[in-house]
């Protein structure tokens, strides 16, 4: 999402999206236990929510750069859809 990029849409073959949100770790980076190096620590990625939209997969989605939680969406049954969500400022 063009406001927040640690939110995005995972897109499924059977017409659903499921929306993820990335958590970065307490700390960056950490000793490794067997030189003493440091090495990169992964965060978490954390499911928010789940939508079936359709039966056909959806082939393509895009956030609106201006108004945040706002998307459109194309799936194989040629429809348009809309796409709100909503509640993203308490993240």
């Amino acid at each position: 999402m063009p406001q927040n990029r640690d939110v995005f849409v995972a897109l499924g073959g059977s017409g659903n999206l499921s929306l993820w949100q990335y958590k970065y770790p307490a700390n960056r980076s950490a000793k490794s236990e067997d030189d003493g190096e440091k090495v990169g620590v992964v965060g978490e990625v954390v499911k928010l929510q789940d939508s079936q939209l359709g039966d056909q997969p959806v082939s393509g989605f895009d956030w609106s750069p201006d108004k945040t939680g706002l998307a459109v969406c194309t799936a194989f049954d040629q429809k348009i859809r809309l796409v709100i969500v909503t509640k993203l400022n308490t993240l």
